[in-house]
């Protein structure tokens, strides 16, 4: 048991766990919107496969900014950038829903 959590203590002391952390949220955040929240005509698996890994790309993409930071800076930017992009995806679930 204490192995375990010694590993799992380590892994989070990484220096680009939080960053990996918050990607990996905020794209199962954004596929449960996708999927609760838009009217998605998903017409095979093809379509679902790619809905699913849609996300990812984003988050890399706009996450990746808060790598050219050090320290808490970049602490501080992973923070800024997800407060951004949740921002702009409840405004368009907003947007979509009138």
């Amino acid at each position: 048991m204490g192995n375990i959590k010694s590993k799992i203590h380590s892994l989070l002391n990484k220096k680009f766990s939080l960053f990996f952390l918050i990607v990996i949220l905020f794209w199962l955040k954004s596929y449960a919107v996708y999927q609760a929240e838009f009217n998605l005509d998903i017409k095979n698996s093809m379509q679902a496969f790619l809905l699913f890994f849609n996300p990812i790309s984003s988050a890399l993409l706009f996450f990746g900014f808060a790598l050219f930071f050090k320290g808490r800076a970049r602490t501080i930017a992973i923070i800024v950038i997800d407060l951004i992009l949740s921002i702009l995806l409840y405004k368009e679930l907003w947007r979509f829903r009138r």
